[in-house]
């Protein structure tokens, strides 16, 4: 009696085993960015990613004149935390975006910000 016991459990062990191995892997990374990120060199300049809206996003900056400007675009997930964002100003720039820290670098106008996550929430400010 306790043989067939112990044998059903090994089988039992052994096939939970073989199926938490072969289960299909799921990335902790998810293969979008989304909420408002704002530079470590100047709070005005922030960038904002919508993905519930075809991907879009939304860099706010301070031109030389000092007045503020809009540059939107779109962004799509390239792989292995790259994502290269579109638009006006920045052309098919690419990122490499740090899931650890929420944040990204990226240089503009020769100048390399980190833009950390501010919001969960995409910040999106209409701009005359």
């Amino acid at each position: 009696m306790k043989k067939p016991l112990l044998v059903a459990l090994i089988s039992i062990l052994v096939l939970g085993v073989i199926l938490i191995f072969n289960l299909p892997k799921t990335s902790d990374k998810p293969s979008t960015i989304k909420g408002a990120y704002k530079s470590d060199i100047d709070p005005f300049i922030t960038m904002s990613f919508n993905e519930s809206n075809n991907c879009k996003f939304y860099f706010y900056y301070i031109d030389d004149n000092g007045s503020q400007k809009l540059d939107g675009g779109e962004y799509y997930y390239k792989d292995n935390n790259v994502f290269v964002i579109n638009s006006g100003k920045l052309i098919n720039r690419e990122i490499n975006y740090n899931y650890k820290n929420n944040s990204f670098t990226i240089t503009i106008d020769g100048v390399k910000h980190i833009f950390k996550k501010a919001s969960n929430s995409p910040i999106i400010i209409l701009t005359p």
